[in-house]
């Protein structure tokens, strides 16, 4: 997990993982790591990538911040930054979301970054993306009080 032994039993608990596949690869992003990790097939770690996140991921919090009461459970959560998802889109670039837990909902940060883990993009305090498909961005629509809403948004690259 690439925590200490003593924070193992809590990083346990942030059992999120975001994965997709492009052709043989496997590229893997773990809510507590600020790396995007290249698999083969078989599952060998092929290489590291650092991520480029617009907010630090913090320190973890510890048993005793989990189990003295909500606010200190709700403190601790939101000094975190967490991974949640990773895409690729058509030209080859990765997505990555991260998230900040603010008491019942969360905030979003998004950057989008080439092959060598340089940012192409970053949008602090995004709607959540839910699917990368080609040029086609889905998020939840953050304006609107219907349940499952979604806004497609186009990205149109400049030739780099």
């Amino acid at each position: 997990m690439g925590v200490p032994e003593q924070d193992r039993d809590v990083a346990a608990s942030f059992a999120g993982v975001s994965v997709v596949l492009e052709a043989d690869t496997i590229w893997a992003v773990w809510a507590l790591s600020d790396t995007l990790y290249k698999f083969n097939s078989g599952g060998e770690l092929l290489g590291l990538l650092p991520l480029p996140l617009a907010r630090q991921m913090g320190p973890l919090p510890t048993i005793d911040d989990l189990v003295a009461g909500y606010a200190e459970m709700g403190a601790a959560l939101g000094s975190i930054t967490q991974v949640g998802d990773v895409f690729i889109t058509e030209g080859g670039d990765f997505v990555i979301q991260s998230v900040q837990s603010r008491g019942l909902t969360f905030e979003c940060d998004l950057v989008i970054m080439d092959r060598f883990g340089q940012p192409q993009l970053q949008l602090i305090g995004s709607p959540r993306l839910f699917l990368v498909d080609g040029d086609l961005y889905y998020f939840d629509d953050p304006a609107t009080l219907l349940p499952n809403r979604l806004l497609v948004v186009r990205r149109r690259v400049a030739d780099r």
